[in-house]
């Protein structure tokens, strides 16, 4: 895991019209090795109506009138599991 980042922060921003004028940018990079966790259900869901995944059709409970009533949260070995992304905030006062 790691992060960088920085804020910006201009003197000419001072005063005058705005009292606050900062941008904050943040990179963050995690991977976890050895993952154990349950597929999203909106992930089960979709493999279930588009591909028709017998898997993950059956973790889904329907009620007697055929709406859904529950989706079964099995857990996995998923070895790893690595995100990335980009957060920012701008400030304006």
């Amino acid at each position: 895991t790691w992060t960088a980042g920085g804020v910006y922060s201009p003197s000419w921003a001072r005063g005058g019209l705005a009292s606050v004028l900062s941008l904050e940018v943040n990179y963050y990079s995690i991977s976890l090795k050895n993952a154990i966790d349950s597929a999203p259900a909106s992930l089960i869901l979709s493999r279930c109506a588009f591909n028709g995944d017998a898997a993950s059709c059956a973790l889904i409970k329907r009620t007697t009138v055929g709406t859904i009533a529950s989706v079964g949260a099995v857990l996995q070995n998923l070895n790893s599991i690595k995100t990335d992304g980009l957060d920012s905030t701008l400030l304006y006062r």
